[in-house]
């Protein structure tokens, strides 16, 4: 109101050239504080840090992380580790530790869903899964939110049987079923990869044993025309999961197959 009040004796705010700030220039300001060290800064920043300047770190890493070229650099210096600590902290329903938890959750997404989790120590794909998972199972989070965290846990659960033993251990499996039925066809598409790199997990396979699962699998299998990555992922999944007998079985008995 004192704005429109400014404007209208001809005392509003001159239009400000950061309004117009490109996406490039940013990302170059991102690239440039990596490479000056800023996620040395934030780490020591951290150290008996107040709840409020620790939820400004972990955004800060969740914008920094926005930019692909910043994300090896946040593994190497320590960024990543910082974030999974981060994670662990949250010591009461506050919502301010909710946020701080959120926001690193969120930067730890999209730091790993172009990151080689090859090049992460074994701690670290391990350390990830339950944050990760935290944002798939929560119901405030964003679509995109919820997209990059299970990007993030295809490529990890894309390592072997360790990363996911971890994912079926902390409940995944239900949680990332639950967004195969998302709106969004973007988090659909991924929640159902996850459940392919999965495969062939003896907990995945068992809950392919349930007609009713085997039916949705091959309801997914009909977006091949509309939305071809999500069916071929869940064509993918039959192929593997229909070796196992008892899915076979539930397979004939939803009367998808004869």
């Amino acid at each position: 109101q004192l704005q429109e009040l400014a404007e209208s004796h001809g005392q509003g705010p001159k239009d400000d050239p950061l309004d117009k700030d490109s996406e490039e220039n940013v990302n170059k300001r991102r690239i440039g504080l990596i490479q000056s060290g800023v996620v040395a800064a934030l780490k020591s920043l951290s150290r008996d840090a107040s709840q409020t300047t620790s939820l400004q770190i972990s955004k800060c890493f969740r914008l920094l992380s926005s930019e692909i070229a910043a994300r090896g650099f946040i593994v190497q210096q320590g960024g990543l580790t910082l974030l999974m600590n981060k994670c662990g902290e949250k010591k009461s329903e506050e919502k301010i530790c909710l946020d701080i938890s959120s926001e690193s959750q969120h930067a730890i997404a999209k730091t790993l869903v172009t990151t080689n989790p090859n090049l992460l120590t074994e701690a670290q794909r391990l350390g990830c899964v339950r944050p990760l998972l935290a944002l798939c199972k929560d119901h405030k989070a964003t679509n995109l939110m919820q997209f990059e965290a299970l990007l993030s846990l295809a490529n990890l659960s894309s390592t072997g049987l360790t990363v996911k033993q971890r994912i079926v251990d902390e409940k995944g499996i239900h949680a990332i079923h639950y967004l195969m039925f998302s709106d969004h066809n973007l988090v659909r598409r991924s929640a159902t990869e996850v459940m392919l790199n999965l495969l062939p997990h003896e907990k995945v396979l068992n809950h392919m044993r349930n007609s009713e699962n085997a039916r949705l699998w091959v309801a997914f299998v009909g977006f091949l025309e509309e939305d071809k990555p999500t069916g071929l992922a869940a064509l993918g999944a039959i192929a593997i999961a229909s070796s196992d007998k008892e899915v076979a079985k539930s397979l004939t008995e939803a009367k998808v197959i004869d």
